[in-house]
């Protein structure tokens, strides 16, 4: 059939080897009297037809070049029937009529025509004769096949496009027919980097739909749950509303929906991309719900309501429940629920008694008003008030902050409304509240004391909110006793190490073994003011310890990182007996845990919520550095950085050893003179890592001691100055100034004497 119809071309000649033909022929039958067809490759193929323009190397055009080098062979040319058997020759000719690319038959005519493409591109070595006018056969091979190729090239892609998206095809063609096939191709080949619509898509849809796509949907900041993978989900969306099958779409998840539809709109036409965007939009607005997304400009991911409702839970279990996991495996009794959401059949027993377990929790903290505070909490819950203008936050907020952040405007909550009305009525509010006492008398097995601890935990904003409104403490805040017993406990501890505390600074030392759901806010404004303070000491004790040992000469920059972490100082107050004095609300404090808000104004890693992988006993650490800071104020610096190295030594006796500094009056004999070098080294010479390491930490001590740390704006300043040098009057970074020099050679106090003042001054003026 071919035969007859194809045009009578000498293949040959196309390859200027007419001359050689037999000889050709002859050396292709006898390569090939026994094919091996597993040395076949259609890469291979691919490389010898396409040669340097060889642009993409995929299964695709790979499949392009076997089609288009079958069309050759066997309808254009008498290759095939030059080279082949009769009977191979008849039995190549049937399969290729039937399409059947893949037989044995067609894909040993392949690899003939492969040895012979490999005969011609290594002419002399086959004992051909070369024609010298041709001098880039590559090149000229290429450019024969490139139209053979690119017609087959069309032919695999539409094969393709039937084969993975046959259902997908057929309902576009139902709305905007004769779409190119390129564009499937272009929605496969461009990964998903953002969830936009071209600029004249987005246009339409504003216009049309009154909806503004890009902008709505690209703001990261307006969701604390719905934020990962928000592309995909976009993406998904999309698709369901062509083909509803999400399974579907998980297989297929390289499809871009974003690059169909601009490809369509260049490929085709304006018409055609607009009739698709007016399928999508008209489908969304079939759903109630994605109708009144539409109408309130929210984001579409939310059309994927049981995830959202999902993720809502596990937001709420995470920052409601998860720190009481280790003591307690909350996951045997939580139930995942954003009531009234999931509703089951026990909520009604389980409200009751966790209002039994909510009145007990009021009562136990606020035993003299126990009445007025429920009347309160009731009252604000239907009648909200902001807290101040400061914290413009009502008590509904508070107690939903664990799902929705402190954010009344936050796009979640506005969702959720449309989803469910009722969500933020008086009940469901007041139902949520006594749920979660619930949960937490189910994990504690409603023992009292540990129910009451749990949820002072869980609600301690709450009572900030009424601390605010109506000046009440908890009973926990008017404990002075406990407050006294720990102070003289920790006075006694530090006689120990030949340290004498005085009351003039009592209440700094009673903060600085405080839980912050302990203190009143004048106490809690007091610890970043010796936090920072003792962060820098005990910092500089970890330097000088590391860089005044002769034998830590490796690696002392990385040591140095790893005991100025909170596991180290942890470690320290527990061998202190510090752990035993904290003043917490439980059995379980934790100052920082419940600080995980995250503000959609600023620029987030939303992938790693505050929370994760903090140590759940950070607030020892950050104890232990407030007491250091007490010290300090107390007893002056010296005594605060001879507490830290004796601690530190005192915990970590194979880290840090005495110091060897170069005044020393013990004999050098056993001291290699190089380590004299290090620990003084000349002005302005470049940094190595045991010098910067040295510097980062005295930048820091310098800092808050010339400066203080009273001041919020001065603490600013000091946390994110770097060691900048031209506060020291230096313009490089990176060098040994005066006041580091002088440090070195002269020690702490003469170099503060010194320079204390002028670095204040320049701090000043920066």
């Amino acid at each position: 059939m071919f035969q007859r119809d194809r045009v009578d071309l000498d293949w040959s000649t196309l390859f200027y080897v007419e001359n050689d033909k037999k000889f050709i022929i002859s050396s292709l039958k006898s390569t090939h009297s026994s094919p091996r067809l597993g040395d076949y490759n259609a890469r291979t193929l691919q490389a010898l037809m396409m040669g340097a323009t060889v642009q993409e190397v995929s299964d695709t055009f790979a499949a392009a070049c076997e089609m288009a080098a079958l069309k050759f062979c066997i309808e254009d040319t008498s290759f095939a029937q030059d080279v082949l058997p009769a009977t191979d020759f008849d039995k190549a000719v049937e399969v290729y009529a039937r399409k059947q690319y893949s037989s044995k038959a067609l894909k040993n005519l392949l690899s003939i025509f492969c040895s012979f493409l490999l005969l011609i591109h290594y002419p002399k070595e086959n004992g051909l004769k070369v024609d010298e006018e041709i001098t880039n056969r590559d090149k000229y091979i290429s450019t024969l096949f490139k139209l053979y190729i690119y017609r087959a090239l069309k032919s695999v892609l539409e094969e393709n496009v039937k084969r993975e998206y046959p259902n997908l095809k057929t309902a576009i063609e139902k709305i905007t027919s004769g779409v190119k096939i390129n564009c499937y191709v272009d929605a496969t080949k461009y990964q998903l980097f953002n969830g936009r619509l071209d600029a004249k898509s987005n246009a339409y849809v504003k216009e049309k739909f009154n909806y503004d796509f890009n902008e709505i949907n690209m703001n990261k900041h307006n969701s604390l749950v719905m934020f990962e993978n928000k592309e995909k989900l976009l993406n998904l969306i999309i698709g369901t509303k062509f083909i509803s099958d999400i399974s579907f779409w998980e297989n297929h998840n390289q499809f871009n929906w974003f690059a169909f539809i601009k490809s369509v709109r260049e490929l085709n036409s304006d018409k055609h991309a607009e009739k698709l965007l007016d399928y999508i939009f008209g489908e969304i607005q079939k759903d109630d719900f994605g109708k009144k997304l539409l109408a309130n400009n929210l984001d579409l991911i939310y059309m994927l309501k049981d995830m959202f409702v999902h993720k809502l839970e596990l937001r709420t279990f995470k920052l409601t429940f998860e720190r009481f996991y280790d003591k307690y495996q909350v996951f045997a009794w939580y139930n995942g629920r954003c009531y009234p959401f999931s509703k089951t059949d026990e909520d009604a027993k389980n409200i009751q008694k966790g209002a039994e377990l909510f009145k007990g929790f009021i009562a136990d903290v606020y035993p003299k008003d126990k009445d007025k505070m429920l009347e309160f909490i009731s009252h604000q819950i239907a009648n909200p008030t902001i807290l101040s203008v400061a914290k413009k936050w009502t008590l509904v907020d508070i107690l939903e902050a664990r799902t929705f952040g402190y954010f009344p405007k936050l796009t979640d909550k506005q969702a959720i409304e449309l989803l469910r009305p009722d969500y933020f009525s008086m009940e469901n509010v007041l139902n949520r509240v006594y749920l979660t006492a619930y949960e937490v008398g189910c994990f504690t097995r409603f023992n009292v004391k540990e129910t009451n601890a749990c949820l002072f935990e869980i609600f301690y904003d709450m009572c900030q909110f009424i601390f605010e409104k109506l000046g009440i403490q908890t009973s926990y805040q008017r404990d002075v006793k406990w407050r006294d017993d720990n102070f003289c406990a920790l006075r006694d501890k530090l006689k120990a190490y030949n340290i004498s505390i005085s009351e003039s600074l009592k209440q700094d030392y009673i903060i600085s073994l405080l839980d912050r759901k302990i203190a009143i806010q004048e106490e809690s404004i007091r610890f970043p003011v010796l936090e920072q303070l003792g962060d820098a000491i005990y910092g500089l004790a970890v330097g000088e310890l590391l860089f005044y040992n002769p034998q830590a000469v490796k690696g002392i920059a990385k040591t140095y990182e790893e005991y100025i972490k909170a596991e180290s100082q942890i470690r320290i107050s527990k061998l202190c007996g510090f752990d035993k004095l904290y003043i917490g609300a439980s059995s379980l404090p934790n100052k920082h845990y419940d600080d995980t808000v995250l503000n959609p104004d600023e620029d987030v890693d939303y992938t790693s919520e505050a929370y994760r992988d903090r140590n759940i006993e950070k607030y020892l650490a950050d104890s232990l550095e407030m007491i250091i800071g007490t010290i300090c104020k107390d007893c002056g610096f010296e005594v605060a950085l001879n507490f830290s190295k004796t601690i530190l030594k005192n915990a970590y006796p194979d880290v840090f050893k005495e110091e060897m500094h170069w005044d020393n009056s013990k004999a050098y004999d056993d001291i290699e003179m190089d380590y004299f070098s290090r620990i003084l080294p000349a002005l302005y010479q470049d940094f190595d890592d045991n010098l910067s390491m040295l510097w980062q930490a005295f930048n820091k001590a310098f800092l808050v001691m010339a400066l203080g740390t009273e001041d919020k704006k001065q603490r600013r300043f000091i946390t994110y100055s770097f060691g900048d040098m031209t506060v020291y009057g230096d313009k490089s970074y990176g060098r040994v100034n005066r006041v580091f020099y002088d440090y070195l050679n002269n020690g702490w106090d003469k170099a503060f004497r010194n320079y204390s003042e002028f670095v204040k001054q320049n701090c000043m003026k920066n």
